[in-house]
């Protein structure tokens, strides 16, 4: 089933309410609905102080007759409605003041720009609402609509800010997929290097300008290899460069319990203490490795071994937009040593 995101529900409501104009400044806290009035027909009137704002849906209420809306960053931006909002008070001007506030995990612990927001308007509107569960973001601002038209005055919609955004149902994952019936699209190719423990032979390879003595994934298999568990996928990709790894036991599995951990920060210790080697991706790395590091990170032969990272998502999963969102910040970032990808969506 297609659900909406509560910032979706909101401005499908101002929507289905005849809103076409919003009066306001930008703020952190809405960002995401902001980002969906184009689309749905909505202009956004940036104004220099939230005053303005509140002023001019009050105008634009007394010359249309219909509900106006002004918004505004939580804390100080909606404490700058207060005289306007007043004003359209005694005009039974029907205005819906939208004030976001700090996040609902931080109301009452001094949280990101937190005033108590609620009692500056309980003597100048004629209804006023906390969100209490973005599930009812639809419900609650319909109400305001309704008051502020049946009563002829202002009412406030009181919104936590996290309240305004969503979940996304993708996922960030390495190649192989455990599941099919999913898409995905490539986002980069992550090498591996060694880790080993500072004392061992090979811990100062790979150092010169070209890194021709770095080494070569044939001399991995006389080494005692590190892995993560049966059932990781790391574990499988580490197998796949280092096959020999499943002759050195004779039990079904084919890796000894001993030269198992059950996370990479374990393995990561077990090498620490001189237990074996292992492969880690490149991102989990230090870019610059502590002079008292137990652990050295040495570099594979060219070309090295890798692993693919995408995204997947259901089929059935509606915002292609989202995707994309979330692929451009990651290609954005700065991944040391990752080679990023521009391919297209796939099935899985």
């Amino acid at each position: 089933m297609t659900q909406m995101t509560p910032s979706e529900a909101l401005v499908e409501t101002l929507v289905a309410e005849g809103v076409d104009t919003v009066f306001g400044i930008v703020g952190s806290a809405f960002m995401d609905a902001l980002d969906l009035f184009p689309a749905a027909g909505i202009r956004f009137v940036s104004v220099a102080h939230e005053q303005a704002a509140a002023h001019a849906a009050d105008g634009l209420a007394r010359v249309t007759g219909r509900p106006q809306v002004c918004i505004a960053q939580n804390g100080p931006g909606a404490a700058n409605f207060v005289s306007a909002i007043t004003a359209a008070y005694w005009a039974h001007s029907p205005v819906v003041a939208i004030t976001p506030e700090t996040g609902s995990l931080g109301i009452g612990t001094g949280g990101f720009q937190e005033l108590d927001q609620m009692p500056w308007f309980a003597a100048c509107t004629k209804y006023q609402v906390r969100v209490n569960d973005p599930r009812r973001m639809a419900e609650l601002a319909r109400r305001c609509f309704y008051i502020a038209m049946a009563e002829n005055g202002p009412t406030q919609l009181n919104i936590p800010r996290d309240y305004f955004y969503g979940e996304i149902d993708v996922a960030i994952v390495a190649l192989p997929l455990p599941e099919s019936g999913l898409m995905m699209q490539p986002v980069y190719d992550e090498p591996f290097v060694v880790a080993v423990p500072r004392d061992h032979p090979w811990a100062k390879r790979g150092r010169g300008a070209r890194g021709g003595d770095a080494v070569a994934t044939e001399e991995l298999k006389d080494q005692t290899m590190l892995l993560l568990g049966t059932g990781h996928c790391f574990r499988d990709q580490v197998l796949e460069v280092c096959p020999e790894m499943m002759r050195l036991s004779s039990n079904a599995e084919g890796i000894q319990k001993t030269f198992e951990g059950s996370s990479l920060e374990t393995i990561r210790h077990m090498v620490a203490s001189g237990v074996g080697i292992t492969l880690l991706p490149i991102t989990s790395v230090p870019e610059k490795t502590p002079r008292d590091s137990l652990i050295a990170y040495v570099p594979l032969r060219p070309p090295p071994p890798d692993r693919r990272v995408v995204l997947v998502w259901r089929k059935s999963f509606p915002r292609a937009a989202a995707i994309e969102a979330l692929r451009r910040a990651i290609l954005g970032c700065p991944l040391r040593g990752v080679s990023f990808l521009d391919l297209p969506a796939q099935p899985a």
